[in-house]
């Protein structure tokens, strides 16, 4: 998320750590709620792809993000409060150890 390359965009918290705010200053203003009251941030990378990120939220911090653009389609949600990353859509999340 950081490339060494061309561009810095100096510290980038771990995912546990986003919050609205944080979210905010790395992808802008949320363009849409979506499922579930998911905030959407709509991206575009270095090479012009657009992109979009899907974030969910409690008590103020990220739980829950997906990528979805034109060539990889909609990820699964991967849940950042667990060791276990991705999870099919509609699965239950396992309890946090």
């Amino acid at each position: 998320m950081n490339p060494q390359d061309e561009f810095d965009y100096g510290p980038i918290p771990d995912l546990e750590d986003i919050t609205k705010k944080v979210a905010r200053a790395l992808w802008g203003a949320p363009s849409r709620c979506g499922e579930r009251g998911a905030m959407r941030y709509d991206l575009v990378s270095r090479e012009g792809e657009k992109f979009e990120v899907d974030a969910m939220f409690e008590r103020g911090r990220l739980i829950k993000y997906r990528l979805n653009n034109d060539k990889i389609g909609k990820s699964d949600w991967s849940d950042v409060r667990t060791k276990h990353p991705t999870f099919p859509p509609g699965s239950p999340v396992p309890d946090k150890d």
